[in-house]
């Protein structure tokens, strides 16, 4: 898992040295400029989105429609920002997931697995970065925030529990948000 995490970390250093970082977070009438402390959000940002999607990636089709749906969100995002070509990779990237989910849905006949879940969670983060973040209108960012939200507060619940319990960040278990909804019933 260490060298999983760098390997993150290495591949978001390209954004960060062409200088595409998250400057400033607005919302609300208010801006605050982030200066240096973009940087590391930035990388924060990517490795987070990535994380975030892979462990999603626990119950057929589940990654792959969040992803879509934040592809569709970033999509638009991007068309209002006029920012046509990230619009139009994520129009790419939706009509690749839609023919991915058509094999992927219960019972699955192909898998994404830890390279697709994590170079998708990988392309949403990136994509954000283009469409949500630098656009001058304030809430922005609050669509994609809110989309992945649930996602967030179950990757930081299973980092506590996997803490809490002496086991490794990177163990799987079967205690993710959406296996609690499965077994529900729901």
């Amino acid at each position: 898992p260490l060298h999983k995490f760098l390997g993150q970390i290495v591949a978001s250093l390209p954004f960060v040295l062409f200088g595409i970082t998250i400057d400033q977070v607005s919302g609300l009438g208010w801006v605050v400029d982030l200066g240096l402390l973009g940087i590391p959000l930035t990388v924060f940002w990517l490795v987070a989105c990535s994380n975030l999607i892979n462990l999603m990636d626990g119950l057929d089709g589940l990654a792959a429609s969040i992803s879509l749906v934040a592809a569709l969100t970033i999509s638009l995002l991007a068309v209002v920002a006029k920012l046509p070509v990230v619009a139009g990779l994520n129009l790419i990237l939706v009509g690749v997931l839609l023919g991915f989910l058509m094999h992927n849905w219960n019972p699955a006949k192909i898998f994404m697995g830890d390279s697709g879940s994590l170079t998708l969670g990988f392309l949403v983060g990136a994509f954000s970065l283009e469409s949500s973040f630098k656009t001058a209108a304030g809430l922005t960012f609050v669509p994609l925030f809110v989309l992945l939200s649930i996602p967030m507060f179950d990757t930081t619940m299973a980092i506590i529990r996997r803490k809490l319990n002496g086991r490794g960040i990177g163990e799987a278990d079967r205690q993710h948000f959406h296996h609690c909804l499965r077994d529900l019933g729901l």
